[in-house]
């Protein structure tokens, strides 16, 4: 298949919209996929993501990178990176990183009387679906006449990522794809009423870990509505032939805000103090059922002191 004859899906365009409309969720993706450590004060600035190949017969094509920009840490040190979201496997992948990396180099060459140097960006790949064949990482090898020059491009899976991991490590960038985790599940919830609850319930998780962050000001109300939207576009299309699963979907993650009393004060922008936010929160988890353990997971506060709060507000 040639490059020029790939086409998206809704899944890229996901993909692609909330990369750029909210690129500080790319930090802790970078982390998680380079072992990084770049802080929340990183910043993240998109490069040309169009670039032009001169074909032998004298065309040329174009190539369109999914996501390809640069992190500038708070020192002023700078690396370039290229990501890939894939729905499914293709065989072409390896081959299309190569020629939109020697692109990206192409660019960005820079040439010294006799001497060109070429910086390939670090690269990696999101599969949201693999398969026990899916490798953890694929490389690219290039034999030269004085010797063989390679490199790996690590491969995120999301089936490896729980609604829990998610969370801790504030991969928020990959909440709307969750339903990929289960998708295997989907025709069995739509007719098992058990295991379609505990689907929506794992939805209305990822409502309340929103809110959660939210009301801590760890997100804003911008960000938390629009990765519902993004995963409402992707549960519509996922489960489109599983009507009680897409209904379900749509109603939790479609509704509005939860109304409770700290996310009442919050609008009415009261500036509480953090403890007093984090109180609020917690007994408003607590009232919602969440377990202890999905709100330690959430919040990153110990059992111990989510239990005294619980206790003192009279909720455990």
């Amino acid at each position: 298949m040639k490059i020029g004859e790939y086409k998206a899906t809704i899944y890229d365009d996901v993909w692609r919209t909330i990369v750029h409309d909210f690129p500080n969720l790319l930090i802790a993706f970078v982390n998680e996929l380079f072992s990084e450590s770049y802080s929340k004060d990183a910043r993240v600035e998109f490069l040309q993501d169009t670039h032009e190949q001169k074909m032998p017969d004298g065309t040329v094509e174009k190539r369109i990178t999914d996501t390809y920009f640069r992190i500038i840490d708070k020192d002023g040190t700078a690396k370039k990176y290229h990501l890939e979201c894939q729905s499914t496997a293709d065989s072409s992948m390896l081959v299309r990183l190569f020629e939109y990396g020697a692109c990206i180099a192409l660019d960005d060459a820079v040439q010294e009387n006799n001497r060109i140097v070429l910086e390939f960006p670090n690269a990696a790949v999101l599969f949201l679906r693999s398969n026990r064949n899916t490798p953890d990482y694929m490389s690219i090898e290039l034999k030269t006449p004085d010797g063989s020059i390679s490199y790996r491009i690590p491969v995120a899976k999301m089936q490896n990522y729980t609604i829990d991991i998610m969370f801790k490590k504030r991969l928020l960038i990959l909440l709307p794809f969750y339903l990929f985790v289960v998708e295997k599940s989907l025709k069995e919830c739509e007719s098992d009423s058990d295991k379609l609850a505990e689907l929506l319930n794992s939805l209305q998780t990822i409502v309340k870990g929103l809110d959660a962050l939210l009301l801590l000001g760890d997100i804003d109300e911008l960000t938390r509505n629009s990765i519902l939207e993004f995963s409402n576009m992707v549960n519509t299309h996922l489960a489109r032939n599983y009507a009680m699963v897409r209904k379900g979907a749509e109603d939790i993650m479609g509704g509005k805000i939860l109304e409770y009393e700290a996310k009442t004060i919050y609008q009415n922008g009261v500036r509480l103090g953090r403890e007093e936010k984090e109180n609020s929160m917690i007994i408003s988890m607590l009232k919602n059922k969440l377990s202890l353990e999905q709100i330690v997971t959430i919040t990153g506060l110990t059992m111990e002191k989510i239990v005294s709060i619980g206790r003192q507000a009279a909720v455990l």
